[in-house]
């Protein structure tokens, strides 16, 4: 029995003495993380307090956005009271509150009443700040809400100012903080040309009138679990209006929710309470974008919420509204580099329908559209030094195929269903060749498919879904 006690006793040490490190390993600092910016951006020349919300941000010291026209400061770090700090500041107020109770009785003339003691006197007495009691309330609201989900990772909050210079370029940007930690991840901050709004709470069954009449705008929101939004906007008929959400843009991904991004729904309703137009993502994308012709002059009511009446606090959005220029798609998607190209767009309200395209620099390029139009944040176009060629049709069969000579990149469309694009060339026996389709990575919604077909019309080879780890963004890879 002494030899078993004597291994066992040795077995724990071993465990002690191999746990020791990893218990350090655990305690040792994090690297601070931030989940969201709410308001997530900013019209040009607005000065505006913004709130981040992230984890491990204490002695934040300085927060930079990237590109020019913009001065970044720190206001003040905000951090919630945990169930245990709460307890103690109340013990300690209970206390002094007692003593004060006692000094009271004691000094009380006959027939008096004690004095009545106020919440500043007692706090004084206690050494608790206007600020500790303000976050005493703050985590009494936020227990008291059934909705609410905590959630250590955006539980802090740092408050940053930004002034916006009026010839600020209007794009998205990259926020970030620096604590002793080190610097944070970025968050993206929009700079936009548009009249903003932010929205009022309550707003659940009584719409927020701050959109108004002062279309376009853009809508700054969050959405919270089981919460709706709605905003009322005046329209004329026949006007062409887009409502564009950015959500997972914003926030590309949260890693404790399913699906993991805010998955939001648009709907507007008329005056009667009709639904109009309904709408939960844009092609393959999750944030969804809605047209729609106004019927008729009036008052028209826009709502956003999540699918499954999820929310936190990083389920931030953005809506674009009203008669903006929106680009969907552009043709031809890649252009030779070295070349003076015009290539055709295809949207709503656009004022022109053909734009030239910079052809410097190889690689994916993003789309230089005037301030203020909006396009999907992943229409891309390619460049490269390959020749380029046209799809012709008809092509849809292997008699009617199109010749080209290799290498070669073949622009084309698929414009209807059941369209097949055939193209042709001539092989060696041994040679090696590289068919690769780009489509979902330039902002496409072409689920696509490639088929290598010999000169007898035998499948040779065949290429569906096929994963570009370069590509983190797409999640399916069509």
């Amino acid at each position: 029995m002494d030899w078993f006690r004597r291994q066992i006793t040795r077995a724990l040490a071993a465990v002690l003495l191999v746990g020791t490190p990893l218990a350090r390993a655990q305690q040792a600092p994090q690297s601070p993380h931030i989940g969201y910016v709410y308001p997530a951006g900013a019209k040009q020349g607005a000065t505006l307090d913004v709130s981040v919300g992230g984890q491990y941000l204490p002695g934040t010291s300085a927060a930079y956005l990237s590109g020019d026209g913009v001065r970044v400061s720190v206001v003040k770090y905000h951090k919630q009271l945990t169930q245990g700090e709460v307890s103690r500041l109340r013990n300690k107020l209970d206390e002094a509150r007692q003593r004060l109770e006692e000094q009271a009785k004691k000094n009380v003339a006959p027939g008096k009443r004690p004095e009545y003691l106020t919440r500043e006197r007692i706090a004084r007495e206690a050494g608790v700040t206007e600020e500790e009691l303000q976050a005493i309330e703050e985590f009494r609201k936020r227990m008291a809400d059934p909705k609410r989900q905590p959630n250590p990772q955006i539980e802090e909050q740092v408050s940053v100012r930004l002034t916006i210079d009026p010839a600020a370029e209007p794009n998205t940007r990259e926020l970030r903080l620096r604590t002793p930690l080190g610097l944070t991840n970025p968050v993206r901050f929009e700079v936009s040309p548009y009249n903003e709004v932010r929205e009022t709470e309550p707003n659940d069954t009584l719409p927020d009138v701050s959109a108004g009449s002062r279309l376009p705008c853009v809508i700054n929101g969050q959405v919270m679990p089981g919460d709706v939004d709605r905003f009322t906007f005046t329209a004329k008929k026949g006007a062409h209006i887009v409502a564009a959400l950015r959500g997972r843009a914003l926030v590309p991904y949260l890693a404790d929710a399913v699906p993991g991004w805010f998955q939001a729904v648009l709907a507007v309703y008329d005056k009667s309470g009709k639904e109009l137009a309904y709408v939960d993502d844009y092609e393959h994308r999750p944030d969804p974008i809605l047209r729609m012709v106004i019927p008729a002059d009036g008052q028209y009511t826009l709502v956003v919420r999540d699918a499954i009446y999820r929310g936190r606090e990083d389920f931030v959005y953005r809506v674009y509204l009203g008669e903006i220029p929106f680009v969907s798609s552009v043709f031809p998607p890649g252009i030779r580099r070295g070349t003076s190209t015009s290539v055709r767009l295809r949207g709503w309200n656009l004022p022109a329908i053909t734009l030239n395209l910079t052809t410097e620099k190889e690689g994916l390029r993003p789309l230089a559209l005037p301030p203020g139009t909006l396009c999907p944040p992943d229409l891309r176009y390619q460049v490269s030094d390959m020749p380029h060629a046209a799809e012709k049709e008809p092509n849809d069969n292997a008699s009617k195929a199109q010749n080209v000579t290799l290498p070669v990149v073949v622009n084309g469309v698929i414009e209807r269903a059941g369209d097949l694009d055939i193209v042709q060339f001539a092989g060696r026996k041994g040679q090696r060749i590289v068919a690769d389709l780009w489509a979902r990575r330039l902002g496409s919604p072409l689920d696509s498919n490639i088929v290598l077909i010999d000169a007898k019309g035998e499948r040779i080879a065949v290429s569906d879904d096929v994963e570009d780890r370069s590509a983190g963004w797409v999640t399916h890879h069509a």
